[in-house]
């Protein structure tokens, strides 16, 4: 018999939402780096500058958090019957 514990799935739940409520935050730090660049500047980067990342990176940590902070959902029961489950009675 293995002596290895066995992890509950709420642990891995509440473990991946917490890293996207810390990539959400990262987020929005990138955000606010991106509006000092942009206010220190006069004008937002791409037009005749090149793209800084800071705020590539501000919508990437925010797609990533979001992401991860649904995916820590628990599941929610569906109340639809399947088409094989109705075909069967």
């Amino acid at each position: 018999m293995s002596d290895t514990p066995v992890r509950s799935p709420l642990y891995d739940r509440l473990a991946g939402g917490l890293f996207g409520l810390l990539l959400l935050w990262g987020a929005s730090l990138s955000a606010m780096m991106a509006q000092a660049h942009a206010s220190a500047l006069g004008r937002i980067c791409g037009a005749t500058s090149p793209h800084c990342a800071w705020r590539h990176v501000a919508v990437g940590m925010s797609l990533a958090g979001i992401t991860l902070c649904l995916a820590a959902m628990p599941p929610v029961p569906s109340r639809v019957k399947s088409a094989a489950r109705c075909a069967a009675r």
